[in-house]
């Protein structure tokens, strides 16, 4: 019973690592530390350029979002709208 465990116990370890070496490459999460080869996930350098990036993002398209709440709710825009339907 010992053996079967030890085996499923190592199984589970070698599983997670796999997966997160996966889930690492896949999102590029920056999990590995290049200067060392071994794992670094207190040690994120890209992690601040890729939150300020992502801010950039939301900032533009908040901006794309109220031009398009303007040009919704613009009562000419309707109006022009309504005749062009006709």
């Amino acid at each position: 019973m010992e053996i079967i465990q030890l085996i499923v116990s190592t199984s589970v370890i070698v599983a997670g690592i796999l997966l997160v070496g996966f889930l690492n490459k896949r999102y590029e999460l920056g999990l590995e530390d290049n200067t060392s080869g071994g794992w670094a996930f207190s040690n994120c350098a890209s992690y601040p350029k890729r939150l300020a990036e992502k801010d950039q993002i939301i900032k533009n398209l908040s901006e794309r979002v109220a031009v398009l709440e303007k040009l919704v709710t613009d009562p000419q825009e309707q109006l022009k709208q309504e005749i062009d339907s006709l």
